[in-house]
Order: C-alpha cells, then sequence, then structure tokens
C-alpha cells in the first residue's frame, strides 16, 4: 500500500521546470540571468534561504545591480533576518533613491520591531525623493504607521489628502476606512472600504473588511432602535452601550451607560463600563469619580482599581498610585500583578529598603503563608537578592504546595541560579539521609520539586511515590504525584486514581476536578471538563484557574455564550492575564460566532497601559517558557531591568519588548501586533483551497481540504494550525477516511499555529499510547510526548508532503509522526 501511494505522489511532487534565459549577448550576463531566474524560482517556492544565496551570488558579480539587492532584502526580512535586510534595503535607496520600494520595505522592518518614529521617518524621506506620483504606497505607509502608533486622526486627515491626489487608489481608501473605523466613525469608514472596493472588486480580504464595517454599521442601527422602543429595558442599553465601546464610540457609549444606570444604579459593570469610556474620551476625573464607586465585593473591583492607578500615573501622582496597588494587595490578596505593581512602586520610590524591613517586622512570628511573605520575597528579587527570595519562596511552598504561583516563582529563581538549586539539593538530600527516614511530608514534597526544576521528573516522581507510601493520609502529597503523572504523559490511568484519592483525602479541594478537567479538555472531551469546572467552582468561587477551564471548555463544548462569561469573569479575577490563557480563548470564542469586532477587542483587552509592566510580562513569559535556559548566551535577569520607564507611551514599550525578543535570535520567538494576530487566527476562512501565485495557501484560505487519490488513499491537506475550528473539521474527516487503506497528510505550505492543536491532531492519528517522538524540558531532560486525543484512524500506512513552506508546528508533527514511525515524510526541507 506504501508503494501505491508514493506511485500516486509522483502527480503530486513533479517539479515544473524554470523556462531557460533567452540569449543577452554575453556569457556574464547570460549566468547573472539565470541566477535571477533560480532565485525567483525559489522565491515561489518558499525557499528563501536558497534565494538569498543566489542573489548573493548576483551581487559578487554586479554589485550594483538594483533589483538584486531590493529582492535580496525581501527574502532576508521573510525569514526575520531584520539587520542584514536593513542594510540591503539601505543598499538599494541608495542606488535608486527615487524608488519608493526601497523606503516601504525599510519603514515595514521598522514598523515591526514597533518603532514607528524611525518608520515614519523613511517615510518623511522617501516622500521628499520619490516623485509625487510614485508616492502612493508612501503615503499609505505612512497613514497605516500613524494609525498604528496611536494616532487615527493623524492618519485619516493624510490618507484624506492622498485620496485627492490618487483617485483611483484602493488601497489609500482602505487605510483611511481602516484609520476612521479607528476613530468610531464607521459610517464614513463604510464609504471608503464601498469606494476601495469599487476599485479593487477582485479583493477578497478587502471585500471581507467592508463587509465587517456594514455589519457593524447595521448592528449600531439595530441597537439603537431597540434601545429607543417603547418599555425598553435596562439590556438593551447595556447592549448599546457595550457595542458603542467595541466601534470606539466612546462618547456615545458613556451615554448609553448612563440611560442604563439610571434604570439600575446597582449595575457595577455599567459603572466599568462607563469609566472605561470616559478614561478614552480624555475626561479622567468623571472616570475616577465612577470606579471609586464599584464596591469592593463586586467583580469588577480588582480591574477598577487597576484602572485607578493608572489615572493616578497619568497624574505623575506615584504616592497615590501606591496606596491603590496597597489596596488591592489588601482586598485581592491573590492576584500576583497587584503585588509587582506595588513593589516596583516602592523601588520607583526609593523606598524598597525600608519597605522590605517594615515588611519583615510585621511578618515576624506570622505564619508563613500569610500574602505579606509573598511581597517580602518579590521585593528581595527586586533587590537582588535571589538566594533569600528563594528561601522566602521555599518557607511558602511548604506551607502551601498546591500554590501554582508561588511554585512558578520558586522555580524561575532557581533555574535561573543552578548553583543555588544544586546546593538546596545537596542540603536536602543530606537531611534525609542523616534522618534515615522520609522527612516531613513538607520536606519531601520540597525535594521532589527541586529535582523536577533541576531536570530530574523520574526522581521526582520516585521521591512522590515514597511520600505517598509514608504519608498515605496526605492529600498535598497525592495530588502533587497525580500533577507530576500528568505532566510526564503517562497514559493517564494512574494519575486519575491518585487525583480521586485526593478527593476522598480533602474534598474541599478544587484541584482534583481542575486537573481532571484539563486532562480531559486536553482529551477534546469539552462537556466533561464543563462539569469539573464547575464543581471545582463551588469549592472555589473566585479560583481564576477554575473559571479559566470552564470558559475554554465550554468553548470547545459548543456553548460559546457561556464560554465568553466565564472567559470574562476570568480576566476579572485576573486583569493581567497572568496566566496567558483567558484573553486568547475569548478571542477565540468571539471569532467562532463571527464576531471578529468583539474577537479583536478581547486581543486588546481592558488593561491600562502600564509601560512597565508591559516589559515585564512578556520579560517573564519568556523566562518561564523559553527552552535555551541560558536565553542564547545572554544574562537574562540582567534583561528584566533594561527598560523600567513608568511614563513612557506604550508604543515605547513593545518596541522595548521587540528588541527583546530579538535578541534572542529566534524566528519563532517574536512580538506580534493585533493586526497580525487577527489576520492569522481570526479570520474567517474560505470553504477552499486559496493559494498565491507561487502556490502557497493565502491566509484566508480553507484550512481542511480534503480528497480521494484512488487505490483506497485517502488525501488531507491542512493549510494553517491557527484556525480554532479546524480540530472538529479534521476529526470529521478522518471519520469519513475510516475505511480508506492509507492516507497522505499534506503539509505543503503550513507555516504552523497552534501548537496544541498540532498535538491534538497527532493524537487523532496515533494508536493509545504511542508517543510523539521526544521532547526536550527547559531544563535538557528528554520526554516523551504523549498526545491526549482521541485516535480516529487506525495505524494504516500514512506519507506526510512538507515544503519549505511547512514550519513550526507543522514541523513538529511531520517530525514527530516520522520519529515514532507512524509515517513517512516526503518532500523539501522545511522551513527549520
Amino acid at each position: 500500500m506504501l508503494r501505491a501511494i508514493l506511485t500516486l505522489l509522483a502527480v503530486l511532487l513533479t517539479a515544473v521546470p524554470e523556462p531557460s534565459p533567452g540569449p543577452s549577448g554575453s556569457p556574464a550576463a547570460d549566468a547573472i540571468l539565470a541566477l535571477m531566474h533560480r532565485a525567483a524560482a525559489q522565491r515561489r517556492h518558499g525557499d528563501y534561504a536558497g534565494a538569498a544565496l543566489s542573489y548573493r551570488q548576483v551581487l559578487r558579480r554586479a554589485p550594483g545591480l538594483y533589483e538584486a539587492h531590493l529582492f535580496l532584502a525581501d527574502a532576508l526580512s521573510r525569514r526575520r533576518l531584520r539587520s542584514e535586510a536593513e542594510a540591503e534595503f539601505s543598499i538599494a535607496r541608495r542606488l535608486r533613491p527615487t524608488d519608493p520600494l526601497p523606503y516601504a520595505g525599510l519603514a515595514d522592518l521598522q514598523s515591526a520591531a514597533f518603532r514607528f518614529d524611525a518608520a515614519l521617518a523613511v517615510l518623511a524621506e522617501g516622500g521628499a525623493a520619490v516623485p509625487p506620483e510614485k508616492a502612493e504606497r508612501l503615503e499609505v505607509a505612512r497613514g497605516a504607521t500613524l494609525r498604528q502608533s496611536g494616532d487615527p486622526a493623524g492618519a485619516a486627515q493624510l490618507l484624506a489628502e492622498a485620496a485627492q491626489r490618487f483617485p483611483s487608489s484602493a488601497r489609500v481608501q482602505q487605510e483611511l476606512g481602516r484609520s476612521l473605523l479607528a476613530l468610531g466613525q464607521v459610517g464614513p469608514a463604510v464609504t471608503a472600504f464601498t469606494a476601495a472596493h469599487e476599485r479593487a472588486p477582485e479583493t477578497a480580504a478587502l471585500a471581507l473588511e467592508m463587509k465587517e464595517a456594514g455589519d457593524l454599521s447595521d448592528r449600531l442601527r439595530g441597537a439603537e432602535q431597540a434601545a429607543r422602543a417603547p418599555g425598553a429595558g435596562v439590556e438593551g442599553l447595556a447592549a448599546l452601550a457595550r457595542l458603542r465601546c467595541q466601534a470606539r464610540q466612546f462618547p456615545q457609549c458613556a451615554e448609553a451607560a448612563t440611560a442604563a444606570l439610571k434604570k439600575n444604579r446597582a449595575r457595577s459593570d455599567l459603572l466599568l463600563l462607563r469609566a472605561l469610556a470616559l478614561e478614552q474620551g480624555a475626561r479622567p476625573s468623571d472616570a475616577e469619580a465612577d470606579l471609586r464607586r464599584i464596591p469592593a465585593k463586586a467583580p469588577e473591583h480588582l480591574l477598577a482599581l487597576y484602572h485607578l492607578a493608572y489615572l493616578q500615573r497619568l497624574k505623575a501622582d506615584d504616592q497615590a498610585e501606591e496606596k491603590i496597588w496597597a489596596e488591592a494587595t489588601q482586598t485581592h490578596a491573590g492576584d500576583p500583578t497587584a503585588r509587582l505593581m506595588r513593589v516596583l512602586c516602592w523601588k520607583r520610590l526609593g523606598e524598597l529598603e525600608s519597605r522590605l524591613e517594615s515588611l519583615r517586622r510585621d511578618n515576624a512570628g506570622k505564619k508563613s503563608a500569610a500574602p505579606d511573605r509573598v511581597l517580602e520575597a518579590i521585593a528581595l528579587e527586586e533587590l537582588g537578592r535571589a538566594e533569600a527570595a528563594g528561601r522566602t519562596y521555599a518557607e511558602l511552598f511548604r506551607s502551601d504546595p498546591g500554590d501554582p504561583e508561588i511554585a512558578a516563582r520558586l522555580s524561575g529563581i532557581l533555574i535561573r541560579s543552578p548553583e543555588q538549586l544544586g546546593k538546596w539539593l545537596e542540603e536536602e538530600r543530606a537531611a534525609k539521609l542523616t534522618e534515615g527516614k522520609p522527612g516531613s511530608p513538607e520536606r519531601e514534597l520540597l525535594l521532589a520539586h527541586l529535582l523536577e526544576t533541576a531536570g530530574h521528573p523520574a526522581a521526582a516522581l520516585e521521591e512522590l511515590r515514597g511520600a505517598a507510601l509514608a504519608f498515605p493520609d496526605r492529600g498535598d502529597v497525592a495530588l502533587a504525584l497525580s500533577v507530576l503523572l500528568d505532566k510526564g504523559n503517562s497514559d493517564g490511568k494512574e494519575a486519575a486514581a491518585w487525583r480521586e484519592k485526593v478527593a476522598r483525602l480533602d474534598p474541599r479541594s478544587p484541584w482534583p476536578p481542575l486537573w481532571k478537567g484539563l486532562a480531559l479538555l486536553k482529551a477534546g472531551d469539552g462537556r466533561g471538563a464543563v462539569v469539573e469546572a464547575q464543581r471545582a467552582l463551588e469549592l472555589a468561587p473566585d479560583r481564576v484557574e477554575a473559571w479559566q477551564l470552564a470558559g475554554s471548555a465550554r468553548r470547545v463544548a459548543g456553548d460559546p455564550a457561556g464560554a465568553v462569561k466565564d472567559l470574562n469573569r476570568a480576566l476579572l479575577l485576573d486583569p493581567s492575564d497572568f496566566l496567558g490563557a483567558a484573553r486568547f480563548q475569548l478571542a477565540l470564542t468571539h471569532a467562532g460566532t463571527g464576531d471578529y469586532l468583539a474577537a479583536r477587542q478581547a486581543l486588546e483587552g481592558d488593561l491600562p497601559p502600564f509601560s512597565e509592566l508591559i516589559y515585564r510580562l512578556a520579560w517573564s513569559f519568556v523566562d518561564r517558557n523559553f527552552l535555551d535556559r541560558t536565553f542564547r548566551g545572554q544574562d537574562w535577569q540582567k534583561l528584566r531591568d533594561r527598560f523600567t520607564d513608568p511614563h513612557a507611551a506604550p508604543a515605547r514599550a513593545y518596541a522595548e519588548v521587540a528588541a527583546l525578543l530579538d535578541s534572542l535570535n529566534d524566528p519563532y520567538t517574536r512580538l506580534r501586533g493585533t493586526e497580525e494576530t487577527v489576520e492569522i487566527y481570526l479570520r474567517p476562512r474560505s470553504s477552499r483551497l486559496e493559494t498565491d501565485r507561487s502556490g502557497a495557501p493565502l491566509p484566508d484560505s480553507g484550512t481542511v481540504i480534503t480528497g480521494d487519490l484512488g487505490e483506497d488513499i485517502g488525501y488531507l491537506r491542512l493549510t494553517n494550525f491557527s484556525d480554532p475550528s479546524a480540530r472538529e473539521a479534521i476529526r470529521k474527516a478522518l471519520e469519513k477516511m475510516a475505511l480508506e487503506e492509507g492516507l497522505v497528510l499534506d503539509l505543503r505550505g503550513n507555516a504552523g499555529g497552534l501548537v496544541s492543536e498540532a498535538d491534538a491532531i497527532a493524537g487523532m492519528l496515533l494508536e493509545p499510547g504511542e508517543t510523539l517522538g521526544i521532547q526536550r524540558s527547559a531544563t535538557g531532560e528528554a520526554i516523551q510526548k504523549v498526545p491526549q486525543t482521541r485516535p480516529v484512524l487506525g495505524r494504516k500506512p500514512m506519507v506526510i508532503l512538507t515544503d519549505r513552506r511547512t514550519g513550526s508546528a507543522a514541523e513538529k508533527l511531520a517530525a514527530g509522526l516520522q520519529g515514532s514511525g507512524r509515517a513517512t515524510v516526503l518532500g523539501e526541507n522545511t522551513f527549520g
């Protein structure tokens, strides 16, 4: 059967020969022309590394050839080699200063790095050098850059003038529509998009933007009519206020919220909505008054405190801001970001040492689980006293081993300090040997945690098994064992048995249902996960992890309204989305219902733009997740404090984050803007395969393409792992292929996406218990990856097709299935 598959693939893999270059008059010119043809063919096939090599060969023969420099710069930028691309665009600009393309390319590189001022400077230079009749592209780029940098009004004015100079330009009208939407001018935006579509009716993406703007206009009109109808209640006005906020019509949003509050003054959600609209509408005093009216027991209280703190920041009142964070840490003791921001306030005020001493005096004699001990540990970290901070976290861990924040903070310090980790391991092991028997449960749990952090999960598992036997009545030991079994990708039965024991030993603990629900969700059982999330919430109504699990599970189970409600509650409990899950899940949920405006707003979120927090959250995310613990040979701890300006504009903070990620020299680790994220994950997709001239799938292409190759061989093409609706479509497609004798899985052009989706699809193609190859943990430990999803297709012959554009999660899937012996991979080398 495999031979039959390979025979049928001949048609799919046959290359079309590049036409031979025509005569040019000299051997040297012929060689250059042949290299340019070869580079063009390589670009069409996504081989940008090969194309760059070909262009460099051209330039060795003809160093002043403008086109070679320009196309080389483009190939390098597609490989995300920004500095090299910038150098080539600069040469091209010098060779042909009146051509707009080098200026546009340079500006794109700067904008991708969130250096909008630098991008605007390049475009201004181009505007002075390029003839006015050729400047259309530069004007569009200037408008887009102004809008992305936070000046949509300036963008709209510039583009309105450009529309007069370039009346036939669809791109000018399209960008004008985007800027008008950012200003909340929906009607004029619809007009601009319509004008753009009239000029370029064949552009599918433009047609989609026109439709979305038109739909928004219709929804606003309908909501306004419903709110004005006789007998309209508070919910109609509230719906209108929320829609106006999404449409960025902030004065009108505040007006509708005010009308709703007249009907029900106790609605804290409407108070918060009006406050945010007033804040955006440049009425900070009125916003602050509303925020202070929100009671401490209201779900919106913590987010209200975040915005109150931000309003103090705008007034440069550090003392008042610190008082707000103090209230947040006292009334919402579990919020990690509020604690961090309070300590950073102390640091900014020059009070960190004195505050630390005060905390130590106040904490003397208190239980180690007191929230102020966490503040003490964070203060020690900020002072650079890592060992003392680690000791404090270790005490807190012994008091509550199930607290995920404490465990994560302890692991973070120790991974960055391998000498300290080794020293502690020696101390704990020596103490155990001296005692000659298992120590206290707390000591055993700490030792297991240290072993896992050091990259020895097998030893940690052995330690916990021994502790579970020595202390059979300790639910925290059984829980730690079940969690480690889940992390180790066991078959799940043993972990489930230990979770059941925890539930018997500690029936008030929310962790057993939480971990069980997470396991069910990974296996694709959304409804079962919802049940477990509800059990956890009954036990711990304010546990943010339970709300996140509930919302994510409801999305998978097909309950988008419930998912939106639960995920919004999670974000009220954790406004910074410290765990990094709720905001994106909320955006996916809205996109799944076709509400792309709400999806975009979910991505942007309601967190105030604290500049140093933007940077610190990015640093922390990389610190927790980047596999190379040397961080490409950098002092990662030192980079934490490279940017600390509390009064910098948000764009500056994002530029610093982009530079931080760029320092890792990893093409898969970079900062994406909202627009790119929306384009990749949240746009509606066609039902069929849509490709560009080179055959690469377009962003709006269908995700799951099926076919029958004959000879009882099924064909499944996956164009991305970014489509949130793809998993179920793939499952159904594989179920229909159950009677086929073999499968061709086509991953050509699949640039990747969500690793979780790739792992889920692998589970459908593997037998129970089969592994998806070997992965390396953050500490370098080799771990067998066992997918958790239910198998769909039996172990039948399978061939995977790849090309130069197969990247990221698609590469991982292909390599894993080949490494497990499940499939044969054919085609070109992949992107990585």
